[in-house]
């Protein structure tokens, strides 16, 4: 007994034109299989035929092309066998018959690529005998064609078998079926094409050997869960019950601090005391790796210009036995003359240079952005963008500025005397030379911490990791340090994204301050004179004090050598089918922080419990790039998609210094090859771009693979910050450039994701709500018709954003949307809790527009049999 689950494909024939009943070949085929004992199920997204499962996908007229446009609407019942009768139209319209079978091949592609229906068996029959001259001529040369067209697919791999109806002579079947007896049906005049009801029960028996061919071969896979094509509602997402992550992965800890003392780095003769105070600033100003030194001077020419004398950090050198670095002095001009107590170096546009802002009395900020152009021979130049941010109804003693959501601009924050702490969230510009769009409020987003005099209060990435942490300096140079960290607590818009903090402590010491302070030079009045710069370290800040002596200005540096508070677990969840799941559902996979890889199978349980069995099987290393031979990888850069279209995902490198690169590793995994993490096929391949750069959270990639087209492979996906997508089709392991597919939607980047919400084999566009993680799907509807040069080339149209079709669960960063039941839906998958890695699971299920039932008990009908 098999489950059968039956696409009828074709055009009129499958249609059933000229059966009396409208049923043609397909009830009496049901009927032999379902006397046999099998269950059947015909599918299609039309309906013809008195027969009760009259699922069929048929469009009288249609030529092989037009077939292969209508099989997609189709494939969502995700069929087990396919039967294709086409051709015949190509033949009275004498279309492109030498080409055919490549033309067949597209459509049999078309269906095996499809995501869980690589193992599909696909049944093709030969054309059959027409009193159309035109049909006639040029049936025998097509005919010809599908026959070699089984045997190549089939020596590819592909569970391919012929149905023939109409073998050459001198086989005793030619001519199976009889003209005009076999063509008489709903008139008394033959049909020159269709057959009557006895001629389709020919057919029948010639599909009904054909699929006992492929069962005796155990060729028909199960059937998996139909995956109706519908847009998704709020309302139609199942909870699978319990927790689908329990907790996995790794992470760093909470940040310890540690420093070492490098002593005086860099002396000034002819320091003023009172002025090193206020008047001296660390800035990225050439590199963002490193922090160069400024102090503020009068211009000699114009002395109501302020311009700055600067020392660039341009590397280690060697002074003694200690490392040291080198500075070079030269000016500065930030057009700008902005006084000494409202000035901010901070980084305005995400580029990772240190940009200029003054804040005024009442705390206004004007901006002046670093236009990147600095070398080692000139300083940077800046170019003022006048006011950046409206004042919130606090002086410039209570404003702060710092990255407080880690997408690498800086955020306006004021506080309150309790030491309360509320921001706005830079929303980026329309480029990199323009200001900010605006500023999204994010509400309180710290609690204060009893500490006395906000004159401590600053905002310094003191681990590292890209988000700025509170920090409180007291008057003698002691730092109380709590580190940011990514939250999926669920936030409303002006009150979020929440925030993890995590009070940090010293090395050996279980709480109390991280950094000692200056004891040893001063023992109170410092605070001003404590600076956290990248002299020496490259991701985090060495502690820097300006020490005034008789002689000058002179720089001292304790170097970071903190480790931990930088990496969570739920940075490293991926989700995608690694071992070949016929169903297409997604394996889970965690990436490390240097890119190893370790997978969880799916066992496809459609609901769990908390305390129940597990959604994934145990962890096992999958690959690890060290053992491979290329060294530790970001996993910023490691995708995963199916690059050859064998079903499995495999691992794809991008390189952000050449985006015209990628690096494949080929899974090759099977039952009988399990994964070896240090052997895994590796090559390189080009012909693609990408201009923009990833953004600094998980949720704002520049590079997303996708099958925008449908065809079974995923695309390359380019998106600028400003959301705009370029596409290079992937065609047989070849790209094509499909230019600009979409414009955006005014919007951010973060939050967009690619995935296939309505089950039609084609990825959507989901931007999903950075605070509470409601999803507007735009769908994608193909290629737009007459689209100009700049236009988009590609049709995607929204959901209303006012009634989202995923309702949130937690923050865009902590969303994702795999297909973890196979139905070929894009499920929602929601990381609760950042620190823990636990998620749960919606699934995306659609009401079937599939009929099913018997005309009545399983009897045998009798068909004739070809000799």
């Amino acid at each position: 007994r098999i489950r059968l689950r039956i696409l009828p494909l074709g055009a009129s024939i499958t249609w059933g034109q000229n059966s009396a009943s409208g049923n043609g070949y397909r009830k009496p085929l049901r009927d032999r299989l379902q006397w046999q004992g099998n269950e059947v199920n015909m599918v299609g997204s039309k309906n013809h035929g008195t027969m009760k499962d009259n699922n069929v996908e048929a469009t009288p007229g249609d030529t092989i092309d037009q077939v292969k446009a209508a099989a997609q609407l189709s494939l969502h019942f995700k069929p087990n066998i396919v039967l294709i009768n086409a051709g015949t139209n190509d033949c009275a319209q004498d279309i492109d018959i030498e080409n055919a079978g490549v033309r067949m091949r597209a459509l049999i592609e078309s269906i095996v690529n499809t995501k869980g229906m690589r193992q599909t068996v696909i049944v093709l029959s030969t054309l059959f005998y027409s009193d159309d001259k035109a049909i006639e001529m040029n049936r025998t040369p097509m005919n010809r064609q599908f026959r070699d067209l089984v045997v190549a697919m089939k020596n590819e791999g592909v569970s391919i078998y012929l149905a023939e109806m109409d073998p050459d002579k001198p086989a005793p079947g030619n001519g199976w079926l009889k003209y005009p007896e076999d063509y008489i049906g709903t008139s008394d005049k033959p049909d020159p094409t269709h057959p009557n009801e006895f001629g389709y029960a020919k057919m029948a028996w010639v599909w009904f050997k054909a699929i006992e061919a492929a069962a005796k071969e155990q060729k028909i896979p199960d059937v998996g869960p139909e995956a109706g094509i519908c847009e998704r509602s709020r309302y139609n997402g199942v909870d699978a019950g319990g927790l689908t992550q329990r907790g996995s992965g790794d992470d760093d800890g909470v940040y310890i601090h540690d420093a070492e003392s490098i002593g005086e780095v860099l002396a000034l003769a002819g320091g003023e005391p009172d002025k090193e105070r206020d008047e001296t600033f660390f800035a990225r100003l050439f590199s963002p790796k490193r922090s160069d030194m400024l102090r503020m001077t009068p211009a000699e020419m114009q002395p109501k210009k302020t311009v700055y004398t600067i020392w660039q950090n341009k590397g280690p050198g060697v002074k003694k036995t200690n490392e040291t670095y080198n500075f070079h002095k030269e000016q500065l001009d930030v057009d700008s003359n902005c006084g000494p107590a409202g000035v901010n170096f901070r980084d305005i546009n995400g580029d990772g240079l240190d940009d200029f802002i003054c804040i005024g009395p009442d705390g206004t900020a004007y901006g002046s952005l670093n236009l990147g152009d600095g070398s080692n021979e000139k300083a940077p130049t800046f170019r003022d963008i006048d006011q950046i941010k409206d004042p919130e109804g606090y002086d410039r003693d209570h404003v702060r500025l710092g990255d407080i959501d880690g997408d690498g601009r800086t955020d306006y924050c004021v506080i309150h005397d309790d030491g309360g702490i509320y921001c706005w969230r830079n929303m980026g510009g329309t480029n990199v030379d323009d200001q900010p769009i605006g500023w999204q409020a994010m509400g309180k987003r710290f609690t204060g911490k009893g500490m006395g005099d906000i004159r401590g209060v600053r905002f310094v990435d003191i681990s590292g990791d890209g988000r700025d942490d509170w920090l409180w300096v007291g008057d003698d140079g002691q730092v109380t340090t709590w580190t940011n960290s990514r939250s999926c607590v669920k936030s409303d818009e002006g009150d979020g994204p929440n925030i993890e903090w995590r009070q940090a402590v010293r090395k050996g010491q279980n709480q109390g301050p991280t950094h000692e302070g200056m004891g040893g030079f001063a023992k109170d009045g410092v605070r001003d004179r404590i600076h956290f710069a990248k002299v020496f370290s490259e991701y985090n800040r060495d502690y820097v004090f300006i020490q005034s002596n008789k002689d000058g200005l002179v720089m001292r540096v304790w170097r970071n050598r903190g480790t931990g508070g930088t990496t969570i677990k739920s940075d490293g969840n991926r989700y995608c089918n690694m071992m070949g799941h016929t169903n297409g559902m997604a394996d889970y996979l965690w990436v490390s922080g240097e890119g190893k890889i370790t997978l969880y199978g799916n066992r496809g349980m459609g609901s769990v419990t908390d305390n129940g069995d597990s959604f994934w099987d145990d962890g096992e290393l999958i690959f690890d790039p060290i053992a491979v031979g290329v060294g530790p990888l970001d996993r910023a850069n490691i995708h995963l998609t199916d690059w050859d279209n064998d079903g499995k995902c495999d691992i794809v490198r991008t390189f952000p210094e050449d985006s015209t690169k990628l690096m494949i590793f080929r899974n090759e995994y099977s039952p009988k090859r399990p994964f070896n993490p240090a052997k895994w096929s590796t090559f390189m391949s080009t012909d693609v771009r990408c201009d923009a750069r990833n953004g600094r959270g998980p949720s704002d990639p520049a590079v997303h693979f996708a099958d925008i087209t449908g065809n079974g492979q995923d695309d390359f996906l380019c998106v600028s910050s400003l959301g705009h997508v370029e596409a290079y089709e992937h065609r047989g392991g070849e790209w094509h450039s499909m230019g600009m597919i979409w414009a955006g939607d005014y919007g951010e980047r973060s939050g967009l994701q690619f995935a296939d919400v309505d089950g039609d084999g084609r990825a959507d566009i989901i931007r999903t709500n950075l605070f509470n993680g409601d999803g507007t799907v735009w769908y994608n509807h193909g290629p737009r018709e007459g689209a100009k040069k700049d236009e988009s080339k590609w049709k995607f149209e929204a959901t209303d954003s006012s009634k989202p079709a995923f309702l949130g669960q937690g923050p865009a960063d902590c969303t994702f949307y795999p297909d973890l039941d196979g139905d070929g839906h894009a499920d929602q998958h929601v990381i609760m809790d950042s620190l823990k890695n636990t998620a749960r699971t919606w699934f995306t299920k659609c009401d079937s527009d599939d009929i099913l039932g018997d005309d009545g008990p399983a009897k045998d009908p009798h068909l004739p049999e070809m000799p």
